[in-house]
């Protein structure tokens, strides 16, 4: 299992921990703008002229700064923000700039004065491979670990679960969205926490492949979790999937959603040339900004196992402009629990 904080999971349980923490800013601060907010994060003398994006990072430059800058603008304004790491909450009907956007928007005043408070928004993601979620003692022991590692968003793979056998599944602590598959084999689902179903706003399903689901935030927090299962055993069916996933990619990024996408994809990327056709999706997510965030958080961890070999095969990628968001990234052993 796999965490980061967001928090994802496999036989081993990977978890990601997504923050966007508290706006608060000391009083001497007043309503300074935010590049001396920035400024005076960093101890670095303040200035008296108003900034462009351009005259900011000449000015930063000017003082050997080599620390991370994140900007976004207002496209209805005109107007972008710099974040301090103390505070990354986006703000109101702001938009990420990302790193290559950046030379597009030099010209844009920092003139934001972000005076209000946010509270903190929390994500503890998670994906697991359960192999087979239909007997009621082991999902109950799966929901108490969950409950007791404060998990929320829960990715399950290789359900094997037929739709008959799902209609009394939800629980006073969670609700289940699942794909199941008409032969039992595979399936995927995304178990949510009860305390976020009024954030939920659309499902669509990919049966026994592919869940989405667009969970909304205030402040323009908008996320698409989409857990796969792509299959070991059919071509047909994992090409079905894998050409799914990236339309609701696709889809998502019209729609400013910030694609997260999770799960079990049979295939270790270290082991695989990437012209073979199971490495399609994650080709594409390699293309279009999303992050491995193993790979990015330099964690080489093995996710599933036998007597004879070693393997990653289940994976968290991330939307760039999550990136700053992300606390924690872990593997945790969690057979003893399913």
């Amino acid at each position: 299992m796999s965490s980061t904080t967001l928090l994802i999971s496999s036989n081993i349980v990977e978890d990601i921990c997504i923050v966007a923490p508290s706006s608060i800013q000391p009083k001497q601060q007043g309503i300074l703008p935010c590049y001396n907010k920035f400024l005076t994060y960093y101890n670095l003398p303040l200035l008296n002229n108003n900034q462009t994006i351009k005259s900011f990072l000449d000015y930063l430059k000017s003082y050997k700064f080599n620390h991370r800058t994140i900007f976004s603008f207002n496209p209805k304004l005109g107007e972008a923000h710099i974040y301090t790491p103390n505070n990354l909450l986006l703000l109101n009907s702001h938009q990420f700039i990302e790193l290559y956007q950046l030379p597009t928007y030099y010209n844009l005043p920092l003139k934001s004065q972000n005076t209000t408070t946010n509270l903190p928004l929390n994500l503890n993601i998670i994906t697991h491979n359960v192999r087979g979620f239909n007997n009621l003692t082991k999902k109950q022991l799966w929901e108490d670990f969950c409950l007791n590692n404060n998990y929320n968003i829960i990715s399950l793979t290789e359900t094997k679960l037929k739709n008959s056998k799902t209609k009394f599944f939800n629980t006073n602590n969670f609700t289940y969205h699942l794909a199941n598959s008409d032969t039992s084999m595979e399936g995927t689902g995304i178990m949510i926490s009860n305390s976020l179903k009024p954030h939920i706003h659309k499902i669509q399903k990919h049966n026994g492949g592919a869940i989405g689901i667009n969970i909304f935030f205030k402040n323009d927090f908008k996320f698409r979790i989409i857990s796969v299962y792509l299959s070991s055993g059919s071509i047909a069916r994992r090409n079905e999937t894998q050409t799914k996933v990236i339309h609701w990619i696709q889809e998502a990024q019209r729609l400013k959603l910030h694609p997260i996408v999770l799960g079990d994809f049979n295939i270790d990327n270290s082991k695989t040339k990437l012209s073979h056709t199971k490495s399609r999706l994650i080709n594409f997510l390699q293309a279009n900004n999303l992050y491995d965030l193993a790979n990015h958080t330099n964690n080489y961890s093995f996710t599933w196992h036998n007597n004879q070999s070693y393997s990653r095969i289940d994976y968290i990628w991330c939307h760039q402009p999550l990136i700053p968001y992300l606390t924690k990234f872990k593997l945790e052993e969690a057979s003893t629990t399913t």
